[in-house]
């Protein structure tokens, strides 16, 4: 016994579909490849060319100073720093952090 569909590749609202599901097909995998490479690209690119970009800066204490703590807030850094014992020529260094530069001191304590 004979098909009916024999003689033909499939009928014309097949073609279109098979069609369909592999122009879909393509675009998903494209898609994908595309994710994974941005992804990668974007994960080992330098810090420098990201825009944040390291920075080293160096604090002017006196001699015999102590970091008591750090605090950051927002694009601040406030490091608590004081002269040996707390109590005692106490500072407030305030340190931009996008730039590392030193915004202003506050001097909390009276130096002895």
């Amino acid at each position: 016994m004979a098909n009916a569909f024999q003689g033909q590749s499939s009928p014309k609202p097949l073609r279109g579909l098979k069609i369909l599901v592999t122009v879909l097909g393509v675009g998903v995998i494209a898609a994908a490849v595309l994710f994974f490479w941005l992804l990668i690209t974007v994960s080992t690119r330098d810090g420098a060319r990201s825009g944040g970009a390291a920075w080293r800066n160096a604090l002017d204490l006196p001699p015999g100073s102590v970091v008591a703590g750090v605090t950051a807030s927002g694009d601040t850094m406030i490091v608590h720093v004081h002269g040996g014992e707390p109590g005692r020529d106490e500072r407030l260094f305030i340190v931009e952090t996008r730039s590392g530069r030193t915004i202003g001191v506050l001097s909390l304590g009276t130096p002895r």
